[in-house]
């Protein structure tokens, strides 16, 4: 199961020794918006880059094609996109 960007951004923060509080003052924010963001909000692309820089990561977004096993298991149409 795929985890989402709040929950990926804790288990980095975790990883990194960075609180929602150290969060916050590197976003000029306070601890509560980012609490709330972090406990379901959504994010926008530009939200996930400001967030994921402030501790010290970056986000790759792709589009993945669905794609058709070509009878020898080898699938087609699969193209990443990095944005």
């Amino acid at each position: 199961m795929k985890m989402s960007f709040a929950e990926q951004m804790r288990v980095a923060m975790r990883r990194r020794g960075v609180s929602v509080q150290d969060l916050a003052d590197r976003l000029g924010t306070s601890r509560q918006n980012v609490n709330q963001r972090l406990n379901g909000g959504t994010f926008t692309e530009k939200d996930m880059e400001k967030y994921s820089a402030a501790i010290g990561c970056s986000v790759n977004v792709e589009l993945i094609e669905p794609t058709e096993p070509d009878g020898g298991g080898v699938e087609k149409g699969k193209e990443n996109i990095n944005l």
